[in-house]
């Protein structure tokens, strides 16, 4: 989770499944700002919103990135705004792939509601598919 620190308030075991809100959770937690979360299992975090920005919560494993499993967070975006300004040639990068720079989401400036045209997460990966990195031989 950048930008922050986190305390680790419960954690499962390999194949626990769901959090069940019944968990005792830890007196004491750690402190931490990355966490390997076993296959199949939860951890609970709690963490302090007091630092303005856009930050990224996610696996370090590319792949799973790829297929949308990230977050971003955007924390005190009135007080951000005060505090942060995008520089000129950020918004000529939008304006020559054709992305908008108003509005919400989908450049939308007359009905913040309409989300029509916002990018989306990829689809989910076909059930059976398994990743495999590509296998090559170099020869020296």
């Amino acid at each position: 989770m950048h930008g922050h620190d986190f305390q680790v308030v419960a954690r499962s075991k390999d194949g626990a499944g769901l959090y069940s809100y019944n968990d005792t959770l830890v007196e004491t937690p750690m402190r931490r700002d990355t966490l390997l979360v076993e296959g199949g299992g939860y951890f609970v975090i709690r963490f302090r919103s007091d630092n303005p920005g856009v930050w990224l919560f996610h696996c370090h494993i590319e792949w799973h990135v790829d297929s949308g499993l990230i977050a971003t967070m955007v924390e005190a975006p009135l007080e951000m705004q005060q505090l942060i300004t995008i520089p000129e040639d950020q918004y000529e990068l939008c304006r020559a792939q054709g992305i908008p720079v108003a509005g919400n989401a989908a450049g939308n400036t007359k009905n913040f509601d309409d989300l029509t045209g916002n990018n989306v997460s990829p689809a989910p990966l076909p059930a059976g598919l398994v990743f495999a990195p590509s296998m090559t031989s170099f020869s020296g």
